[in-house]
């Protein structure tokens, strides 16, 4: 499992919750509105930061290549997620986006990778809880 985040958390100012229900529950979807109350943060009509959840699960044998890496040097080529060598591992991917609404600016995200066997238990509510983790106070 990976857990990844980059930018900050903005200080505590309100906030409105959109997420794509076929990949992150709303159970989930709420307990981010609740940590993020717990830190200060209102949920309001009038908000001053958007928090966006996705997931998504990738089939085996999928990867996602970045053809260009940063640098600008056109010989840099790197996989963001490297292709499974199996059909039967799948790739569960969730992601928290939190946009300043004014500038429409990304201020912080957290994503979260992990793999898991077709015809396994899904692994859903571990890697929930890690991203929880993660936006919780150091």
């Amino acid at each position: 499992m990976e857990i990844e985040d980059t930018g900050s958390l903005p200080p505590p100012a309100g906030f409105q919750l959109r997420h794509d229900e076929t990949g992150a529950s709303s159970a989930f979807a709420a307990a981010i509105a609740t940590e993020l109350e717990a830190r200060g943060f209102t949920d309001t009509e009038r908000p001053d930061y958007l928090v966006q959840i996705a997931g998504s699960d990738l089939p085996g044998k999928t990867g996602l290549f970045v053809p260009d890496a940063p640098t600008g040097e056109d010989d840099q080529q790197q996989w963001l997620s490297s292709p499974t060598r199996t059909s039967s591992i799948r790739t569960r991917r969730l992601v928290i986006s939190v946009t300043e609404i004014a500038s429409g600016h990304e201020v912080y995200r957290v994503h979260g990778i992990a793999p898991y066997r077709s015809g396994q238990a899904d692994n859903i509510d571990r890697l929930a809880s890690a991203i929880l983790a993660q936006l919780s106070p150091q």
